[in-house]
């Protein structure tokens, strides 16, 4: 007799001896798990006496059959008698129910092999495969199973170098306050166009040694371009210009693309990707090369068939958390709707976020992006700071990071915070780089209005 069957035997026989043993493989297992069809029936039947409240030991079961003209199928109640007295114990019944569970499991692999060779789309192939997935194990911890997590966590955050427990994000500023992206969290980047979105996610991906970018608005030789930029200080209007570009553009270019093409980085800039579409790439990603961070650009672009309501960004957004838990943290891009610009101040808001109550659930972090300089009628390339503003943080504090903006080079330098102060020779508002620390600005006040760019923190 085959193992597998043995294995079958073994559980329906220990369930017979052993009632509240049936907790223990519930989770595990159904009727379709059993390759032998009257094992399918007695396993069927338990569940259903056992829903009922009622026994189910071999007599019981017998009579359960007996009732609806199918002892036929258990010999008349001997064969569960066999089983019954065939099994010594119920120890092992978790055992026992793993080694039907993957048996099953490979079965339908095969079978959804098969046919997924006569699928007639990708969507079809897809489900199919679907149908092979794994049952779902106990999601049950205990108390020691928290705190051994716990341990192990905190010796991760130990064990990091400098204060970045995580992966890092691109910016000194941000990775002080949150110690980079954490793993299972999925973190929402939201502002307004010509914030700097792209080059943010873009030096995160950079910044993460493995990641995958899922573009859904730019092709991944624009992508490539702007890190291009980022890695080689390089004006991106070379690009753009290449005839106006001085005569050493290509020698940086093509210096910069070298080190571009060391990178761990993996796109896919397929148009109009539906969220089942992504959840593909993303796993075929990490099958092939384990991910450290998922950037998505972005949220508003996702594919959806419905009526793009709030239920269908909600699912899209939940769906992104799992995604975080299983493998690597998400960067997901959001861009936030003009209403905002009527306000005097515009600084995002978590209520600015479209359907905000489901995507604020779900995510870990949101990240508001402002420039003042945006909206100013002179603006001041050496004083264009961006406001990484924290709304949300499930694990740590609400604050801001600062950093300048280099979008000319598609890069974000870490930048301490510019302090408002009042120049005593003309008695208008100005900036100046403040440590955040003291009460003086590191290279003394300055006359005119403006930003002064502090010094330190690189990206």
């Amino acid at each position: 007799m085959s193992r597998p069957l043995e294995a079958e035997q073994a559980v329906l026989g220990g369930l017979m001896l052993d009632p509240s043993a049936i907790v223990r493989v519930s989770d595990l297992l159904t009727a379709g798990d059993f390759q032998h069809k009257g094992h399918q029936l007695i396993f069927r039947a338990i569940k259903e006496l056992f829903e009922a409240g009622s026994p189910y030991d071999a007599v019981t079961l017998g009579e359960w059959f007996e009732s609806r003209g199918q002892s036929g199928a258990v010999q008349g109640g001997s064969y569960l008698i066999d089983l019954a007295s065939g099994t010594p114990s119920a120890a092992n019944i978790r055992a026992y129910a793993e080694i039907v569970a993957k048996v099953s499991e490979t079965a339908r692999v095969r079978s959804a092999g098969q046919r997924i060779a006569l699928a007639s789309t990708y969507a079809e192939g897809q489900a199919l495969l679907a149908d092979a997935a794994p049952r779902r194990s106990s999601a049950l911890k205990s108390v020691k199973d928290g705190l051994g997590e716990m341990v192990e966590s905190l010796q991760r955050r130990f064990d990091a170098s400098g204060d970045v427990t995580g992966v890092p994000t691109g910016i000194a500023s941000l990775d002080a306050l949150t110690g980079g992206w954490q793993p299972g969290n999925l973190i929402i980047a939201a502002g307004r166009p010509g914030m700097g979105k792209s080059a943010f996610a873009v030096q995160a991906a950079i910044a993460a040694e493995r990641a995958l970018f899922v573009s859904l608005e730019m092709t991944a030789g624009e992508l490539i371009e702007r890190a291009v930029c980022n890695v080689g200080h390089i004006p991106n209007r070379w690009f753009r210009f290449p005839k106006e570009a001085p005569d050493h553009a290509m020698e940086r270019i093509g210096e910069a693309s070298k080190q571009v093409a060391g990178l761990r980085l993996s796109f896919d800039d397929s148009p109009s990707l539906n969220m089942d579409a992504i959840e593909c790439v993303i796993r075929q990603a990490h099958m092939a090369d384990p991910l450290r961070l998922i950037v998505v650009d972005h949220l508003g672009i996702i594919g959806r068939e419905g009526k793009h309501d709030a239920s269908e960004l909600g699912a899209i957004t939940a769906r992104m958390k799992r995604l975080a838990k299983e493998i690597a943290p998400v960067l997901l891009l959001c861009q936030l709707n003009r209403g905002l610009e009527s306000r005097t101040d515009k600084r995002p808001m978590l209520s600015d976020l479209r359907d905000s109550g489901r995507i604020e659930e779900d995510a870990d972090m949101v990240i508001g992006m402002y420039r003042e300089s945006y909206y100013a009628e002179h603006k001041d390339p050496d004083a264009d700071y961006l406001e990484l503003l924290i709304r949300k943080n499930r694990s740590g504090e609400q604050a801001t990071a600062w950093a300048l903006a280099r979008l000319g080079e598609m890069r974000l330098e870490s930048a301490d915070e510019p302090v408002r102060h009042v120049a005593a020779n003309e008695g208008g508002g100005g900036f100046a780089a403040y440590s955040g620390k003291g009460n003086q600005p590191r290279n003394g006040p300055r006359a005119s209005s403006g930003y002064r760019h502090a010094a330190g923190g690189g990206v």
